[in-house]
């Protein structure tokens, strides 16, 4: 379905939540991988297998993906500690820790 909206619409912006597609991994990596839209990590990491998880930012892009939580579900914390614990250099996580959501905000750092 999303797939749909965003041939339809064409949005300048649009945020997917949950890295797309909650639990539905293999179907965001096949169809959504690549186009013009951001994925959110809440509730993903620590759920997604970590090799999918890394091979989706590298296809996607880095500077498509934001740093999100979903609280009461998953506490930033913990997600920031799954992040740090996975294989993700500096400037990817600079990226989607803040970058990419000042960049999309249309924000200067």
């Amino acid at each position: 379905m999303a797939l749909e909206v965003i041939r339809e619409v064409q949005p300048q912006k649009l945020v997917l939540a949950h890295f797309g597609g909650n639990q539905c991994w293999n179907e965001v990596e096949e169809y959504l991988v690549g186009e013009k839209v951001y994925f959110d990590t809440a509730v993903v990491l620590g759920v997604i297998p970590e090799e999918q998880f890394v091979r989706m930012v590298r296809n996607h892009g880095v500077e498509k993906i934001l740093f999100g939580t979903d609280s009461p579900l998953g506490g930033p914390e913990g997600i920031c500690r799954l992040y740090e614990a996975m294989s993700a250099d500096g400037r990817r996580k600079e990226r989607i820790f803040s970058q990419n959501a000042l960049e999309l905000l249309g924000i200067s750092k």
